[in-house]
């Protein structure tokens, strides 16, 4: 159980620091998918909580690889459309 948690707070960390890296403000919601398991909905909170919400389970696809796809919900500050 502790590994379990130790491993969840490092990608709390690794998916704050994503962020902050690309300037997306706490409250912006993203989207992704791990490829034929589920979509998913992620932001982050304030005081550096990362939310994570399953939205869809997916068939498995055959020879797909495991590539994770992160899609921006409405428009970043500061970017044109």
């Amino acid at each position: 159980m502790d590994k379990t948690i130790k491993s969840m707070k490092e990608a709390e960390r690794t998916i704050l620091a994503i962020m902050r890296h690309f300037e997306i403000p706490p409250g912006t919601m993203l989207t992704g998918e791990i490829s034929g398991e589920l979509e998913y909905e992620l932001w982050a909170g304030d005081g550096d909580v990362v939310y994570i919400h399953k939205t869809k389970d997916l068939a498995p696809e055959e020879d797909n690889p495991n590539v994770m796809v992160i899609r921006f919900s409405g428009a970043v500050e500061g970017e044109e459309d």
